[in-house]
């Protein structure tokens, strides 16, 4: 559900909370149950029952007199519209990665050696999108000029934002193939 709604677009429930999960699903549902071969089905299904409708807050405004379904459906105070997702949608990124490690242990004297290493990170130099709070968002789009992408119903392989890259210091987990030279003194 659009996360700038309110709750006379998106409190489906009528429990005061905006930006309800989509009817029929749960959270965490994006990804498992719901997956970007299926996901305009579930909109679909939405977009017949609720699309245009008053939520419990509007229908309370209505109940009371205080306003008219028309005038709230006028004033945009109703279940919106959610956009169907693009032919490609892409779904939430996995994590691979190999990493491979090389030391060699020469011992100098009794108690001193040296260990000089090398170790590649990502070794298969995977593609990893959606980690850390860099993800795809499970908010769903309302119809409408202003789609944007990185959303679970707008966002095709070629319109990722999501993609892992080189992180800041020795942390890049994901990210592209790195290659690091290590030497240790023990004595």
């Amino acid at each position: 559900m659009p996360s700038t709604g309110q709750i006379f677009q998106s409190d489906l429930t009528g429990d005061g909370t905006v930006g309800d999960v989509l009817p029929g699903t749960n959270l965490g549902s994006f990804g498992r149950s719901v997956n970007p071969s299926n996901i305009n089905n579930y909109i679909n299904s939405y977009n017949s029952k609720y699309a245009g409708q008053l939520t419990p807050a509007g229908q309370a405004l209505v109940t009371n007199g205080l306003f008219s379904t028309l005038q709230l459906q006028q004033l945009g105070a109703v279940a919106p519209t959610l956009a169907n997702a693009p032919a490609g949608q892409v779904g939430m990124g996995g994590l691979f990665f190999a990493d491979l490690g090389l030391t060699y242990i020469a011992r100098i004297h009794e108690s001193i050696t040296l260990q000089p290493s090398v170790t590649f990170y990502n070794v298969t130099n995977s593609q990893n999108f959606d980690q850390g709070n860099n993800i795809l968002s499970g908010i769903l789009q309302a119809a409408g000029p202003s789609v944007s992408n990185g959303y679970a119903n707008s966002t095709t392989y070629g319109q990722r934002t999501t993609h892992v890259t080189l992180g800041s210091g020795v942390y890049g987990q994901g990210g592209p193939r790195v290659m690091e030279f290590g030497l240790k003194l023990t004595f």
